[in-house]
């Protein structure tokens, strides 16, 4: 009789440690913040602020002689695009994580020109140069070679 509670025990035991464990592991909020980062307007001096929990943590500032936009603070990091998003450490009561999405605007007038739209519309003389020359080189060849063998022949 005695051995009758001890089955019991290891058979609950065992289906305790086989049963698959329930968890209610949720992914982590995160607080949205943004900013605008204006060319004209934010420089290192006086950088642009996120809002709401991202406020006095993350600035944001256009960088005139690299022409890029950059936030600093929390995350030191170039902005590729308007509208990235970017995940950064916030202290919050509710939050430890916040997703920013920086929202950059270039110059409304005498933008700034990057090298993509100095590059005029003239096709690259060298270029040019080059493939004619490759191609006369390859056609002076090719008739040497057939006199050459034209004079063999005779």
């Amino acid at each position: 009789m005695k051995k009758t509670p001890i089955y019991f025990l290891t058979i609950f035991l065992l289906l305790g440690i086989f049963q698959p464990m329930i968890t209610n592991a949720q992914e982590p909020q995160r607080a949205k913040c943004h900013m605008t980062i204006v060319a004209d307007k934010h420089n290192e001096d006086h950088p642009a602020t996120a809002s709401a929990e991202c406020k006095k943590l993350i600035f944001g500032y256009y960088a005139k002689n690299v022409n890029t936009f950059n936030i600093t603070g929390m995350a030191e990091q170039e902005v590729k695009h308007n509208g990235q998003k970017f995940i950064i450490s916030v202290f919050s009561n509710k939050y430890a994580e916040a997703e920013l999405t920086v929202y950059t605007k270039q110059h409304e007038v005498g933008k700034i020109k990057t090298n993509a739209d100095t590059s005029s519309d003239e096709p690259n003389t060298t270029k040019i140069f080059l493939c004619i020359f490759l191609l006369i080189g390859i056609l002076g060849g090719f008739v040497w070679y057939r006199k050459r063998r034209y004079n063999e022949k005779k």
